[in-house]
């Protein structure tokens, strides 16, 4: 069974071809309001959810009851109801999202598409910090306006060799971008809750998330890779903010619930805070009247780091090889700890 969102269609191609499985694949078009998703994603009232959540019709409660494995972004509220033959559930993300309070207390296993992702983002998270300290919003207006100067308001670029970049999250989106961080001469702290493991590649040193407040000084540039759950939630707000060095870059390629975006308007409103590179918002998208589309020091994209080329094959190669294992009676690869939330 294939339960994705709309957007993954085009991956239906490799489920198909797999014939060396006994597979039989049918798509549930089912897709959850954007607001009720993430109000499951963040544990909100259960009777607002099921009030405001999409409807299954008839036909889709047909396919769910037959179902043995999904591979979902979202889930009904009601899914083991729904689909009593579920053995287990694929996610599409490397985060689990909505299907944590989803399936939490259920007995069913969910799995996720960790390292899917993980390079395209880290190459993304580079490129806009690469662009912040190198100004290149300055000498593309330079051209606009068809000067050939250095600007005077301030120095055309800032050096990236010797500075401090902190990266909140040490799993496979963390190491990636550590690792192409330290090819720069950048130093790279970590922070992650089991700060007892040994300092993975390409991290100087890593420290538990109950003393993130120590190295919050250190780093000119703050990258939040980690997993949206109810720890993490508004994990950054004023006194972390305040924390960071005048000048600093917050990134955030997560989720929006990172953030207290209040305090962070309020960081780049008084200059504290240089810029915040933001592919997640919270909600998302921002209303029309976010003040986050107008500040100059903002760098938004649409939850895009990881659409590129051959990212949905990724994320089926990965549900594939699960099927498989399941077939073969090995375990499957990346399972999530829903109590957690990852």
């Amino acid at each position: 069974m294939l339960f994705p969102g709309p957007a993954h269609r085009e991956a239906l191609g490799a489920l198909y071809a797999a014939d060396d499985l006994d597979l039989e694949v049918e798509m549930v078009d089912w897709a959850d309001r954007p607001d009720v998703a993430l109000a499951k994603a963040a544990e909100g009232t259960r009777s607002w959810i099921v009030a405001n959540e999409t409807p299954v019709d008839d036909r889709q409660r047909r396919q769910l009851a037959r179902a043995h494995v999904l591979l979902a972004l979202d889930a009904p509220v009601d899914l083991p109801g729904l689909a009593p033959r579920l053995r287990w559930v694929q996610a599409v993300g490397a985060g689990i999202g909505p299907l944590a309070a989803t399936l939490r207390g259920t007995g069913i296993p969910v799995h996720t598409t960790a390292g899917a992702s993980s390079v395209p983002i880290a190459e993304f998270v580079m490129a806009r910090l690469l662009g912040v300290w190198k100004r290149v919003r300055t000498f593309d207006e330079l051209q606009r306006s068809r000067t050939w100067a250095p600007p005077t308001a301030a120095p055309p670029s800032v050096g990236v060799a010797g500075r401090t970049l902190g990266i909140v999250g040490t799993g496979s989106i963390g190491r990636e971008i550590a690792r192409r961080a330290a090819a720069f001469d950048l130093r790279v702290v970590g922070v992650r809750r089991r700060p007892e493991l040994a300092p993975p590649p390409g991290f100087d040193r890593v420290v538990g998330a109950d003393r993130l407040a120590e190295v919050l000084p250190e780093c000119d540039a703050l990258v939040l890779a980690a997993p949206g759950t109810a720890r993490t939630d508004r994990l950054i707000g004023a006194t972390e903010l305040a924390a960071l060095p005048a000048g600093a870059v917050l990134c955030n390629v997560a989720r929006g619930t990172l953030v207290d975006e209040a305090a962070l308007v309020a960081s780049l409103e008084s200059g504290h805070l240089a810029a915040a590179i933001l592919d997640v918002t919270d909600p998302e998208p921002p209303s029309r009247q976010n003040p986050l589309w107008g500040l100059p020091g903002v760098y938004l994209s649409p939850h895009a780091s990881a659409l590129v080329p051959g990212h949905f094959e990724r994320v089926t190669e990965i549900f594939l090889d699960n099927l498989r294992r399941d077939q073969a009676g090995e375990p499957l690869r990346n399972p999530a700890d829903l109590d957690e939330g990852y």
